[in-house]
Parts: C-alpha cells; sequence; structure tokens
C-alpha cells in the first residue's frame, strides 16, 4: 500500500467535522417550529375534547335525570289504570 493509496482510504473513512452548514440550521429550525406548532395544535385539540366531555357527562346526567322523572310518571300513571281497571272489575 503506497501514501495514496492510505490517504485516499482515509477521505473515505466516516468521520466527524467541526463545522456546521447553514442548510442543517435552517432544516433544524424548520423541523423544531414544525414540532412546536404540532405540540400547539395537539394541546388546543385536547382542551376541546375535554370540553366537550365535560359537556357530554352533563348532558348525560340531565338525560339521566329526565329518564328517571319519566319512569316515576309512567309507574304512577300504570297505578293509576290498575285502580281503574280493578274498580270496573268489582262492580
Amino acid at each position: 500500500m503506497n501514501r495514496y493509496e492510505g490517504e485516499e482510504r482515509r477521505q473515505q473513512s466516516w468521520h466527524l467535522e467541526k463545522s456546521i452548514s447553514i442548510g442543517h440550521i435552517i432544516t433544524t429550525l424548520t423541523v423544531s417550529m414544525s414540532v412546536l406548532v404540532w405540540a400547539s395544535n395537539t394541546e388546543t385539540r385536547i382542551t376541546v375534547l375535554e370540553s366537550e366531555a365535560t359537556h357530554a357527562t352533563e348532558q348525560n346526567k340531565a338525560t339521566e335525570q329526565y329518564v328517571r322523572e319519566s319512569v316515576v310518571r309512567i309507574e304512577a300513571a300504570i297505578v293509576r289504570m290498575e285502580d281503574v281497571v280493578r274498580g270496573k272489575a268489582d262492580k
């Protein structure tokens, strides 16, 4: 192996440079800003979903109360109908 082959191998091998290119800086800043925008949008969507879940829970409670009151009214109406039927059956 002569001196030129060794130099060629050294140039082809993996190495680190201490310089940073403008393209790398721009790319890094672009990716960083994209991540920040994505995280901000995600936070907004999570807040909206939490609000909707709270609203849905409140609606479910109101609907459940309405159904319970309706069942009580229906049971009372059935009792009244049974009383009417018994009254007519006794005559």
